[in-house]
């Protein structure tokens, strides 16, 4: 049962939960600026929803808590007293004042499984977030974020879900496609000009939203992806510059490959598909969406049929690129 607060003495509430034991308590929207400290004597509590109050603090809280909302709220940093819930699998701090997560939140709280941080000013997600083993439900739209820690693709198993939006992203880490269970990606208005070679290794993705980047080509096996919704409108996708050669020229995604000595990821060549650390050429071909996405039910599927969409290809050789058969010509702009 739910204890459904509708009363002004919140004291008096705290105390009834003492007598019912209630697993469950409710004190949002009670224009609360902070909390009884009778609370924490509510040892069997286990979800406490404070969503829509005035709170900037919080005083020791019942130890056993699993799942706590403090959306709506006024806190600048996470209080203390939740890094000493060890039990806790949910924490929703979306619309406050929150600038950074201490590395602490992720050290202590192992067995997050559910984070929403949504609609506030972080700049940055620590490396410490590669120790949530458990996570599969990670939301962080509308902060300031600019990058992400390679250790979170590394470790972050069980992500399902995935909300970046709204923020400021360049680039992705390359090892992003080990993130190999997530399921709906949604990095929709950011800065990225190009995803990582590996991106298209997430077998599992089926929701992805790409729209408002500066993106002007797709990673060579995006069409791996089995994808059910795809949305990248107001993306600068351009159809020029179709064969560029990397020879001789500085290459940062091959540098960044070589110092984190990530070779099994490099790259296939698109016509013999053997694996490769450097590339002799690079070229562009387009798909449709009937390729992109394997859902005949998808709203995308309704759009004009006549949208392109570039995919980078990469060749190991001019042996490969002059072999008969294939589509591939070198054009000379």
């Amino acid at each position: 049962m739910q204890l459904k607060v509708n009363m002004k003495n919140v004291d008096l509430i705290v105390l009834r939960a003492i007598t019912t034991q209630q697993k469950r308590l409710s004190l949002s929207n009670k224009k609360l600026y902070h909390l009884p400290y009778n609370i924490e004597f509510l040892n069997w509590l286990v979800i406490l929803d404070l969503r829509s109050n005035n709170l900037s603090d919080l005083p020791i809280l019942p130890k056993h808590l699993q799942s706590i909302n403090l959306g709506h709220n006024w806190f600048t940093t996470i209080p203390n007293s939740v890094f000493e819930l060890t039990s806790l699998k949910s924490i929703s701090m979306y619309s406050n004042q929150l600038q950074s997560i201490p590395s602490t939140i992720f050290e202590r709280l192992v067995n997050l499984e559910y984070l929403n941080f949504n609609h506030n000013c972080i700049n940055a997600l620590n490396d410490s977030i590669s120790n949530l083993a458990h996570l599969k439900y990670l939301s962080s739209s509308h902060n300031k974020l600019t990058t992400l820690p390679e250790s979170m693709c590394s470790m972050l198993n069980k992500l399902e879900y995935l909300n970046l939006g709204y923020n400021h992203i360049l680039t992705l880490p390359f090892n992003f496609g080990l993130l190999q269970n997530m399921k709906t990606l949604l990095l929709h208005k950011n800065f990225l000009t190009r995803l990582p070679e590996t991106f298209g290794q997430l077998k599992s993705l089926t929701v992805l939203d790409l729209a408002g980047n500066n993106l002007q080509l797709l990673p060579s096996n995006f069409t791996q992806l089995k994808l059910k919704e795809f949305y990248a409108e107001a993306n600068p996708f351009t159809r020029n510059d179709l064969f560029t050669s990397t020879i001789g020229v500085s290459n940062p995604w091959l540098e960044s490959i070589i110092g984190s000595k990530q070779w099994q990821t490099a790259g296939f060549c698109a016509l013999c598909k053997n694996p490769f650390v450097t590339w002799w050429l690079e070229s562009v071909r387009f798909a449709n969406r009937k390729e992109l996405i394997i859902s005949k039910k998808s709203q995308l599927n309704k759009a004009s049929p006549e949208v392109l969409y570039p995919l980078r290809t990469l060749f190991c050789s001019y042996h490969c690129l002059n072999s008969s058969g294939n589509c591939y010509e070198l054009s000379v702009g």
